[in-house]
């Protein structure tokens, strides 16, 4: 979720995304009530937390495969987001009074990129939402709200409103059991999404 990173290591949540809607939290930072629950436990004593996004968890952790002049964190599930590593003098938000240099991890918030050419069904999956108008990209690749998006081009076939991208893989893994208009609509969403998957890392590229 997107955060305001602390000098202490912690983070400040700035918004919920993915339907979740935690008020009190909102402006509050998230790792010190968990710190200070761990530590009412009696079973260890914790002295301070780092809260980092999980795509900069995963750009962290290919920096175990050595070799490569670039690494990118990307996060493709419920939701998406990539991470990169971009010179501190590139970055406007560090605090020039820091005197910060080198390399620096981002989380670049990609799934509110707005990607072109979305269709009416996107919309209407975006009306619905808790977000409407944010997070764009994530709406159209995600196993969150492809469902959605197939349920709203078949809004009379009985889609259960669970419906998720579990569903669209079962429809084409197992195409004899649907109409042919289902695994056709199914294989177009999925094909979709990876290409503006693929779209945004040549873009960070």
């Amino acid at each position: 979720y997107p955060g305001r990173c602390l000098p202490d290591g912690d983070a400040e949540l700035i918004t919920w995304t993915k339907g979740v809607d935690i008020p009190e939290m909102v402006g509050k930072p998230v790792g010190k009530p968990l710190l200070e629950h761990l530590n009412q436990t009696g079973k260890a004593t914790f002295t301070g937390i780092k809260v980092i996004n999980d795509t900069v968890a995963s750009l962290f952790a290919g920096l175990s495969d050595t070799g490569f002049d670039a690494y990118i964190g990307l996060i493709v599930g419920t939701g998406t987001n990539m991470a990169a590593f971009v010179n501190a003098a590139r970055i406007p938000k560090i605090n020039p009074d820091i005197n910060w240099q080198g390399l620096t991890p981002v989380n670049l918030e990609s799934g509110n990129f707005y990607p072109p050419h979305l269709t009416k069904y996107d919309d209407k999956v975006d009306e619905n939402s808790d977000i409407k108008g944010a997070q764009r990209f994530e709406k159209a690749v995600s196993g969150m709200y492809i469902g959605q998006i197939f349920r709203e081009m078949f809004p009379e076939d009985g889609f259960d409103e669970k419906f998720d991208a579990k569903g669209l893989t079962d429809i084409i893994n197992h195409p004899d059991k649907y109409k042919k208009k289902h695994v056709k609509a199914a294989k177009w969403i999925y094909n979709r999404a990876a290409k503006l998957v693929a779209a945004s890392l040549a873009g960070l590229i």
